[in-house]
């Protein structure tokens, strides 16, 4: 059983390599630009054609960024994969034993890292996650390239017809870009709608769903290794509303029995919306009655709805200040001097946001989510660095 701390740390470097791609796949489009042309709506389409020609060279240029983490990004996935998969059947290796001890299983099984079965399943999600990954990376530059366009589209537009300057165009559409990210993989609503994903969360969900599915299935294979049927299923204050339902709870893996509830027919285990599924932080480890003491327990409803609202607060506290740091960025990168002046003011009033929820709720800080390339790590803007 790993804990949804120890899945952050595991999947920490990953997560911090996407995001550095991501922040510089958007520096290497603002960089294209610049609020201080003297660019006239006369000039602008020779401009227009100008940029257009600059399109391959950014990709180019976005291909060897990507390329060159490509290797580094798979080893960690490898290693994200096994280390969580190995570990997490380790630790219910423990629990295992004891039951042997009592005498409630017949025998053990060979060492975890010998089963053919539990290696043929790390082995399919790290391809999965690999084939995963290789279609974040593709979309990505795909994106980049589409957000190129698409500014200097805008920018020829919005300056030939005189509805702004170039300067002020660029700014905005720069700031726009900064502020929502590279687009990187797209989904689909339960309401059937396509949802845009920026790159650094699309990472985050499918490494995070990858390795909590593997062990998982790991963890199901090895209790059947061992004989084993009864899981108890961890709980945490701030479930999301649909998951707090069955939290905290014992089940039975295969059929039912009078006081334990099927564990897929109850928690959705298996399905993306369920236990270990899509962003799921719920685990569950071996249970035996009469050697067992049951740790977890489902949360008071209304004190658990109150702490998932702050949770998902503070998620959108967090993204807005990465959102404004890469804004400030951009603004510097195209020499926009007030841009960079309102996005310092902006960020500012958005971490000292951020302090007053954390101070008024008690809640941890994450400075993980965010940390953005190019910033010193210093508590405040004031002391910051923009970084050309």
């Amino acid at each position: 059983m790993l804990t949804p701390q120890e899945i952050e740390q595991i999947t920490a470097s990953l997560l911090g390599i996407y995001e550095d791609i991501e922040d510089d796949l958007l520096r290497n489009i603002a960089k294209r630009f610049s609020a201080t042309d003297n660019i006239s709506p006369e000039s602008m389409a020779a401009w227009h054609i100008k940029k257009l020609d600059e399109l391959g060279e950014l990709t180019a240029e976005n291909e060897r960024l990507i390329a060159k983490y490509a290797g580094k990004t798979q080893r960690e996935v490898r290693q994200i994969l096994e280390n969580a998969g190995y570990q997490a059947a380790i630790i219910d290796d423990k629990v295992f034993e004891k039951a042997l001890q009592a005498g409630l299983l017949k025998a053990a099984p060979g060492a975890v890292k010998s089963s053919g079965a539990i290696n043929q399943i790390l082995g399919a999600a790290i391809g999965n996650a690999k084939n995963k990954l290789n279609l974040v990376n593709t979309t990505a530059l795909q994106g980049a390239k589409q957000d190129f366009l698409d500014i200097i589209n805008q920018v020829y537009l919005e300056t030939s017809l005189g509805i702004h300057n170039y300067s002020d165009s660029v700014s905005k559409a720069v700031r726009a870009l900064a502020g929502k990210g590279i687009t990187s993989v797209q989904y689909s609503s339960k309401a059937g709608r396509k949802i845009n994903t920026p790159t650094d969360v699309a990472v985050r969900r499918m490494i995070l769903t990858s390795s909590t599915q593997a062990t998982g299935q790991i963890q199901i294979q090895r209790a059947e290794e061992w004989g084993s049927n009864l899981v108890e299923v961890t709980s945490h204050i701030g479930a999301r509303p649909s998951h707090a339902e069955w939290q905290g709870r014992i089940y039975a893996i295969n059929g039912s029995e009078p006081k334990y509830p099927n564990l897929a027919e109850s928690t959705g285990y298996g399905t993306g919306e369920g236990l270990k599924g899509y962003n799921c932080r719920h685990d569950f480890y071996p249970f035996f009655p009469g050697i067992s003491e049951q740790v977890y327990k489902p949360y008071d409803e209304e004190e658990n709805r109150k702490v998932y609202e702050e949770s998902q607060q503070q998620r959108k506290l967090e993204r807005d200040i990465r959102a404004e740091k890469r804004k400030l960025l951009a603004a510097n990168e195209i020499k926009d001097t007030d841009g960079v002046d309102a996005a310092r003011a902006r960020l500012k009033a958005k971490q000292d946001k951020l302090d007053k929820f954390l101070n008024d709720t008690g809640r941890t800080r994450r400075t993980n989510r965010t940390q953005v390339v190019g910033f010193e790590h210093a508590p405040r803007v004031g002391r910051r660095r923009v970084m050309a």
